[in-house]
């Protein structure tokens, strides 16, 4: 099994980490669980979550379509990936694919 990047995810990490670089800083929100303690903070996460989008990070999974880039899961392995290098978390708005298994 080889799990070194293909050219094509090293690209897509590539990207990532470009785009991390730069904007990280915003994701870096200090909260946890499910619950949102201030105002402030989901004014953070929103601010986060428009950039996310604007840029095209929000919903990788999603079809073109919507939004989305249509992305498998191995770009957000990356993503997630790149995300925890860059010292941030998910977005506190994060949709879960559809293919993951529902109980």
């Amino acid at each position: 099994m080889d799990l070194h990047d293909s050219p094509a995810e090293a690209a897509f990490r590539a990207e990532a980490r470009a785009f991390l670089r730069a904007n990280a800083h915003q994701g870096r929100l200090d909260y946890y669980g499910d619950e949102v303690s201030t105002p402030e903070l989901l004014l953070a996460a929103k601010r986060w979550q428009r950039t996310l989008y604007d840029s095209g990070w929000a919903a990788l999974h999603w079809p073109v379509r919507y939004g989305g880039r249509g992305l498998g899961p191995v770009e957000l392995i990356i993503w997630n990936q790149e995300l925890g290098r860059a010292g941030v978390g998910e977005s506190l708005f994060w949709s879960r694919p559809a293919w993951r298994v529902r109980p």
